[in-house]
């Protein structure tokens, strides 16, 4: 992901992490930080970048 960003020149503003949490909820802990972290940063976040696509739905 890292590498990802800097080859896009995408500043990478912070990493939220699920591992070992069921994605049949949406009530895990870095979720829950994520959300949190685009609400109160809304106007600077313009992307969010999934690594794994099925551990986010």
């Amino acid at each position: 992901m890292r590498e990802y960003c800097k080859r896009n020149k995408v500043e990478l503003a912070s990493v939220f992490v699920d591992d070992g949490e069921s994605s049949y909820t949406f009530d895990r802990p870095d979720y829950i930080a994520l959300e949190k972290f685009i609400r109160q940063n809304k106007r600077q976040v313009k992307y969010l970048i999934v690594f794994d696509h099925d551990r986010f739905s």
